[in-house]
């Protein structure tokens, strides 16, 4: 009997030690799932940068930077409350915006021809029946983006925008087979705003914001590379794509930040949600749901409505952006190539 209850004490003891360990683990396993995801990274890229060494010469149909010149949402939400703010750029002409846009074209094919890669001239792509079909001009207005709703599209000076229905991925396929050519694809996305919150408030209308030169994340660059495209068998993956994933800012000041004209925020509030707004967020969603924070349905519940105006000053606005996308260009260029690995090498001794 003495032994008995020895065994059952030896045998509770041991449960309890269990208990215990079980709850250790528990605790553990809770504070390894809350712990915060990695910053990401300022360049994220997939595919194979061994792609681009079969290649020496590509066209570039698809060169877009994308202003958001008249209406640069903010879109943001402190306790239980959502405030959406907007944005206007004053005095932004459009022989301004087409100014900065060839310029960062002639950078981009610089830094491009520095790693090999011969651009064949813009003339040229007539001679591709696919791109031959395309008839916007390289200047139109956006209602929606892929980042938000209503900008303007600048491509360089000579180059059409496409006007087909089909995919861009299916035209780049043709192209490509029509110019014997790899192709590049090559989208910015250039704000001027940004939001400042004090997280110790609960208060919606203690957001503020300040205006900042952004090149957005999400910008991207494409390589589709025409040999890898012809390969058989064991092959490297035929496209290289780069894109930000923080956007590059500038504290830089272009001009002058002011609170615009209030709007009635009894008629926004029965803004319905309408087709257009849907496929945005649909588009966003399949982008990768990550781009910006700032991407939401343009009317819900329980918001409010600011807007404000920047009145730049047109030789300052050029000067930032233009500096700000010549160093993406850069990063981008060397990113889908090996260039940026030879000066992490070249800097490491």
């Amino acid at each position: 009997m003495h032994l008995i209850a020895i065994s059952l004490l030896v045998l509770l003891m041991s449960s309890c030690s269990a208990l215990k360990d079980s709850e250790y683990l528990t605790s553990f396993i809770k504070e390894k799932t809350s712990m915060p995801l990695p910053p990401p990274k300022s360049i994220e890229m997939s595919g194979d940068k061994n792609t681009i060494k079969l290649e020496n010469r590509a066209v570039v149909p698809y060169f877009e930077v994308i202003f958001y010149n008249k209406n640069n949402p903010v879109h943001t939400k402190v306790g239980a409350e959502k405030e959406i703010i907007k944005s206007k750029i004053l005095k932004l002409s459009d022989k301004l915006m087409q100014k900065i846009t060839d310029e960062a074209y002639e950078d981009f094919i610089l830094q491009i021809k520095k790693q090999g890669i011969e651009i064949l001239p813009i003339e040229s792509l007539i001679s591709s029946p696919t791109y031959a079909s395309f008839t916007n001009p390289g200047l139109i207005e956006l209602k929606e983006t892929v980042f938000g709703p209503a900008a303007k599209s600048v491509s360089p000076t000579g180059m059409r925008s496409s006007s087909l229905d089909e995919s861009r991925g299916k035209q780049i396929s043709k192209i490509m087979d029509e110019m014997n050519a790899s192709v590049m694809n090559i989208t910015l996305y250039v704000s001027h705003i940004d939001k400042k919150i004090d997280p110790r408030s609960q208060s919606p209308y203690s957001i503020d914001v300040e205006q900042k030169i952004s090149v957005v994340k999400g910008s991207r660059m494409q390589f589709f590379g025409l040999q890898a495209s012809k390969c058989e068998g064991y092959c490297p993956s035929p496209v290289v794509n780069v894109k930000l994933g923080k956007s590059v800012k500038s504290s830089s000041k272009v001009g002058i930040l002011k609170r615009a004209a209030s709007t009635s925020p009894t008629k926004q509030l029965k803004q319905k949600t309408s087709p257009s707004d849907t496929n945005l967020k649909s588009q966003a969603l399949d982008f990768g749901g990550k781009a910006m924070d700032w991407i939401s349905t343009l009317s819900e519940k329980n918001e409010n409505l600011r807007s404000y105006d920047l009145r730049i000053d047109p030789v300052k606005y050029e000067k930032v952006v233009g500096g700000l996308l010549k160093d993406v260009t850069k990063k981008l260029v060397n990113e889908i190539t090996f260039a940026g690995e030879e000066e992490k090498e070249v800097s490491g001794e």
